[in-house]
């Protein structure tokens, strides 16, 4: 199972620093919750881990990891992009044909999110909602070793804050979860730990 230790990371753009020395300890079966005021760096933070831009110091260890870590990773923010042309069902079945998922039955995922009504049509055309929906469902049901949340709940309404809280279950099971989020419903239902970061 990988384990992810972090040893004085830091980051900062241009003359101003974001975060520094942070050391923790990522572990399997945990998730862990980056929160702190806005410009704090929750997202940076959550971006650096997941290997999406780089520190500025510090290291990122990924231990009992042997592939690349996108291999392992499930990455979900409200400003990630998806294939605007492509339709959900196309999208989603080009996504899984890449990766595998983490249920048996791949229709449940269509029932259990809510976007059965709306597979035919295409991703440019859904509302910022349901673009949320698919971006959570695509990392959510990829099965990964690594789960980062930023803002999950963006722009869902109640029904599909609802549908993320109930999928507790399949997001933490045999993985590290990590989410940046100072909004409480987004990970209250969890036993979590939170990793406090300060304004600089």
């Amino acid at each position: 199972m990988m384990h992810i230790e972090i040893k004085n990371l830091e980051k900062k753009y241009n003359n101003h620093w974001i975060f520094r020395g942070l050391n923790f300890t990522l572990s399997p079966d945990n998730v862990y919750v980056i929160q702190g005021p806005n410009g704090s760096g929750k997202s940076t933070l959550l971006q650096c881990i997941s290997q999406i831009i780089n520190p500025s110091g510090g290291q990122i260890i990924y231990k009992d990891q042997p592939y690349a870590l996108h291999t392992q990773l499930s990455f979900c923010a409200p400003y990630m992009e998806l294939i605007e042309e492509m339709t959900i069902s196309e999208l989603m079945q080009f996504h899984f044909k890449l990766r595998s998922a983490n249920i048996r039955n791949i229709n449940n995922l269509w029932q259990e999110s809510g976007l059965i009504h709306h597979q035919n049509k295409a991703i440019k055309k859904l509302s910022s909602g349901y673009k949320q929906r698919v971006k959570l469902a695509l990392s959510i049901y990829t099965d990964s070793k690594l789960l980062a949340l930023d803002e999950p709940c963006s722009n869902l309404d109640r029904q599909g804050i609802e549908w993320y809280i109930s999928r507790h279950d399949i997001i933490c099971k045999d993985r590290i979860v990590v989410i940046a989020s100072n909004t409480a419903h987004e990970y209250e239902h969890y036993k979590y730990i939170p990793l406090e970061l300060n304004s600089k």
